[in-house]
């Protein structure tokens, strides 16, 4: 800092060239690095506790194979899961899955698109599945 300042950069300069540069180190090199290994954990962790392949897991198929009530709460405007996702794991056994969508509601947001209505079809299908 001493230094930037003897060169005569200003305040702004020696924050853009020097600090923000340096602060970016530890944000650039760690964000990738904790991102892989939090996939490479999901996938072994699914390998080994859950005995699947987390890459090859198919809803759909494991539908196939369940015996339970099973409910899926989708956001009809979700872009991280298509709603087609949910249509297609409700068709493999519309007796056994039952689908809910929100109007609106992005990927995980049902419950804060419209709570009252989300808690109400919670409860109803507990109390229909006990």
């Amino acid at each position: 800092m001493r230094f930037a300042r003897s060169g005569g950069l200003s305040e702004r300069e020696i924050f853009q060239k020097h600090i923000l540069k340096n602060a970016m180190i530890p944000i650039v090199h760690g964000i990738p690095g904790s991102f892989l290994g939090a996939l490479v954990g999901a996938i072994l962790g699914a390998k080994i506790y859950g005995g699947f392949d987390l890459l090859e897991a198919d809803a759909a198929e494991a539908v196939s194979h369940s015996n339970v009530p099973i409910l899926v709460i989708h956001g009809e405007s979700d872009t991280f899961v298509p709603p087609v996702m949910s249509e297609l794991t409700h068709s493999t056994d519309p007796g056994l899955v039952q689908r809910v969508t929100f109007p609106g509601a992005d990927h995980a947001l049902s419950f804060l698109s419209d709570t009252p209505r989300y808690k109400r079809i919670v409860r109803e299908f507990i109390r229909n599945v006990l």
